[in-house]
């Protein structure tokens, strides 16, 4: 039995304005998009990277400012950069998604996901994290996130 890849033909045929995409750029004709179980796994990467970078950001800024609640406020401004930023670092790839490798691409250009749609696409998690992440299951296979982002996560075709 082969298993069935999920392609961009599964994405909506119409964007949140109603727009149609039929006409999707033509690199991304053979495109599949990443699995549901790659992408929780990156979701939980990279939340563990932001855990450690707030540890040891933590730990030096308590060394350089000498004052706990400052370090705090250092230590979870970093890890809070990471976590809504990651997927605008080169190739739309966060640490995790290279690792997995899985990219975030804008659902209409194909362009790499940008620092802002990164933004948009994560800024959810950490207060609807598990419902925003059952969105993924179910027709169009994006979460919130992506939808308020236009972007959806592909394997990486290299």
């Amino acid at each position: 039995m082969s298993r069935i890849e999920p392609s961009l033909s599964d994405i909506d045929d119409a964007d949140t304005y109603g727009n149609s995409l039929a006409a999707k750029p033509q690199h991304l004709s053979s495109t599949k998009l990443a699995s549901v179980g790659r992408r929780y796994v990156g979701q939980v990467i990279d939340g563990l990277i932001s855990v450690l970078l707030y540890l040891v950001c933590l730990k030096l800024a308590s060394y350089v400012v000498n004052d706990t609640e400052n370090a705090s406020w250092i230590a979870l401004f970093a890890a809070a950069s990471y976590f809504l930023l990651s997927d605008g670092l080169p190739k739309g790839q966060s640490i995790a998604k290279r690792f997995l490798r899985i990219t975030v691409i804008d659902k209409d250009s194909g362009a790499y996901c940008s620092y802002f749609q990164s933004f948009g696409r994560n800024i959810l998690s950490p207060f609807i994290g598990w419902i925003d992440a059952i969105f993924i299951l179910f027709q169009g296979k994006r979460r919130l996130g992506d939808r308020m982002a236009n972007t959806i996560v592909i394997k990486n075709q290299d």
